[in-house]
């Protein structure tokens, strides 16, 4: 005859042991479902034309990665809900109309000088599309753009008339003539400006109405979405079931998009603006 004797306590030692694994799979799960939440919600109102595909094309959830914020579980404490232009083709071959404006922004490689003439675009930006001087080969430079109101098109218009004297002799002395009138393409490669658009749709400008779909998002999801998080199954018993291994899956987030801290401070003040 063989008697085992077991403890009850075993399963107590073993939950008590893995308290900062599991609170740290709880964390990874709040923070990523929370990113997600409100990705999709801004996602979802975005508007059904070529603008609003290229925004939702455009927002992800990514993984905020920095000294602070590596976790001895090797879990993601922070993510954040990224407008990843890479997602959007680079270019694409658009008529240009005339409520549109051009950033000129040189293509920077290691080792490679910016021409001069790129330059000059670059600190004169922006131009409307028939004082553009010349259209830079897509080798030099991305056109930027952005569409505005009829006033904000003539105060960039007028503005580049005022200066002109200077931009036309600038390009004058690195050789690009400026006295020939030369004729606007009728499409050109152009990338849109993600950043200045939802901007403008939150918070509104111009003639555009601020939508608040970020601030509405936001609101919901202190509202309902994270208790709703909370009720996922796996969670309760995360916290309260020593003998249970299934929130180990909770853990098992795949955030393929990595950002750092520093490049979240590149949209702290729109997180400001948005909680303020």
């Amino acid at each position: 005859m063989v008697i085992r004797v077991t403890s009850d306590l075993d399963p107590a030692l073993r939950y008590f042991n893995q308290l900062e694994e599991r609170f740290a799979a709880l964390g990874a799960f709040l923070t990523h479902g929370s990113a997600q939440y409100v990705r999709d919600a801004v996602a979802e109102g975005q508007s059904g034309d070529r603008d609003g595909e290229q925004m939702r094309q455009a927002l992800v959830v990514a993984r905020i990665m920095g000294p602070e914020l590596n976790d001895a579980n090797k879990l993601p404490k922070a993510h954040a809900v990224w407008l990843d232009t890479e997602r959007v083709p680079k270019a694409k071959l658009r008529e240009l109309g005339p409520q549109d404006i051009l950033y000129v922004r040189a293509k920077t490689r290691r080792a490679v000088r910016v021409a001069p003439e790129i330059e000059i675009l670059m600190r004169f930006s922006p131009w409307t599309p028939d004082l553009l001087p010349f259209f830079p080969s897509k080798r030099q430079a991305v056109l930027v753009y952005r569409k505005v109101n009829r006033e904000e098109v003539d105060g960039v218009r007028d503005a580049r008339l005022k200066d002109a004297p200077q931009w036309r002799a600038a390009l004058d002395s690195a050789g690009i003539p400026t006295a020939k009138p030369r004729a606007v393409p009728l499409k050109v490669e152009v990338t849109p400006d993600l950043v200045f658009y939802a901007a403008r749709q939150e918070f509104g400008g111009g003639k555009r109405r601020a939508s608040k779909l970020w601030r509405k998002a936001v609101r919901r999801l202190v509202g309902s979405g994270v208790s709703s998080m909370m009720r996922r199954p796996g969670v309760d018993k995360l916290l309260g079931d020593p003998k249970d291994g299934s929130w180990r899956k909770l853990a098992k987030i795949s955030v393929p998009r990595r950002i750092t801290e520093q490049q979240v401070l590149g949209f702290d003040l729109f997180q400001k603006r948005l909680t303020g």
